[in-house]
């Protein structure tokens, strides 16, 4: 996946437990939405630890409106 780093903190990982640097990055997804996939840019924080992705209230927030534009975009 090609993701890029948008900033690195110092944090507790809430996905892992652990005090690292976390990554807050953005890449495309492919979402599926109202039975229509589209591709969303899409903001979360990346646990190298755990090779996950995890995002705060704010970026879920962020990327329900991205989704929603590119649907609707994409359905005309």
């Amino acid at each position: 996946m090609n993701m890029e780093i948008l900033q690195t903190e110092h944090r507790l990982c809430i996905c892992c437990m652990e005090v690292h640097d976390v990554k807050r990055v953005r890449y495309m997804d492919r979402v599926t939405y109202k039975d229509v996939p589209v591709d969303c840019l899409t903001e979360a924080f990346y646990c190298d630890l755990d090779d996950t992705f995890y995002v705060n209230e704010e970026m879920m927030s962020k990327n329900e409106n991205r989704l929603r534009d590119a649907y609707c975009k994409k359905i005309g």
